[in-house]
C-alpha cells in the first residue's frame, strides 16, 4: 500500500480533491477494499479466482453471443444497479461499527492509489496536447503509426480473444506490480532501451 501523500501549505487544492475522492467513495470503501486484496494477491489463491472469473465470464460472452449493442446495454444496466442496490444493501450486510483503524487507513492508501492513477492518466493528456502543439507533424505520424499497429493487431487476434487477454492483464497488474514483475519488465526494457541509443550514437560518432 503506498505511503499517504505529504500535503503542505501551498498544497490544498491536491488535498481537497483527495478528501472529495474519499468521500464519494465512502458508500463503496467495504467492496473496495476487499477489491484490492484480490487484486493485490493478498493470498495466494486470488489470482486463480481472477482467473476463473474472467474466464468464465468470457466463456458466457461467447456462448451467447451477443451483439456489441446488447453486451454494452447490459453492461451499463448492471452497473447502475449495483451503483443503486449496493449502498442500500451494503448498510446491512457491513455494520459501520465494525470498521477498524487499520481498515480505515488501508482504504485511504486506496484512494491515494486511484487519486495517482487519475493524475498520470491527467498529466498524460495535458502532455499528449503540449507535444501536439510543439510538435504536430511527429505527433501525427507517431499516433497514426500506433494506431495502425492496433488495427492491425485487431484484424489479426479475434476481438474476444483480444478482449480476454487485455482483462486479465489489466486485473493481473496490481499484483504482479506487487511482487515486482511489472518493476522487473520496465527495468530490462530501460536496459535495452538505453544500449540501443548507446550503440545508435556510437555509430553516429
Amino acid at each position: 500500500m503506498s505511503n499517504l501523500l505529504n500535503f503542505n501549505s501551498t498544497d490544498q487544492v491536491q488535498k481537497k480533491e483527495l478528501n472529495k475522492l474519499k468521500h464519494d467513495l465512502e458508500d463503496w470503501r467495504e467492496a473496495i477494499l476487499h477489491a484490492s486484496r484480490i487484486l493485490t494477491w493478498e493470498k495466494a489463491f486470488y489470482p486463480a479466482i481472477i482467473f476463473a472469473a474472467v474466464t468464465v465470464q468470457y466463456l458466457f460472452i461467447w456462448y451467447t453471443d451477443l451483439s456489441e449493442l446488447t453486451l454494452f446495454s447490459l453492461t451499463l444496466l448492471l452497473i447502475a444497479l449495483l451503483d443503486y442496490l449496493y449502498p442500500i444493501v451494503g448498510k446491512f450486510v457491513f455494520k459501520p461499527e465494525k470498521w477498524t483503524g487499520v481498515q480505515e487507513k488501508e482504504f485511504e492508501g486506496i484512494c491515494v492509489n486511484i487519486y495517482n492513477t487519475k493524475q498520470c492518466f491527467y498529466r498524460f493528456a495535458i502532455s499528449m496536447i503540449e507535444a501536439k502543439e510543439k510538435k504536430s507533424t511527429l505527433f501525427f505520424l507517431i499516433v497514426s503509426a500506433v494506431l495502425l499497429v492496433l488495427a492491425w493487431i485487431g484484424s489479426t487476434i479475434d476481438n474476444l480473444l483480444l478482449s480476454y487477454l487485455t482483462t486479465l492483464f489489466v486485473l493481473y497488474y496490481p499484483g504482479l506490480c506487487k511482487i515486482g514483475v511489472i518493476a522487473k519488465v520496465k527495468e530490462v526494457l530501460g536496459g535495452v532501451l538505453s544500449a540501443n541509443a548507446s550503440t545508435t550514437s556510437t555509430k553516429t560518432d
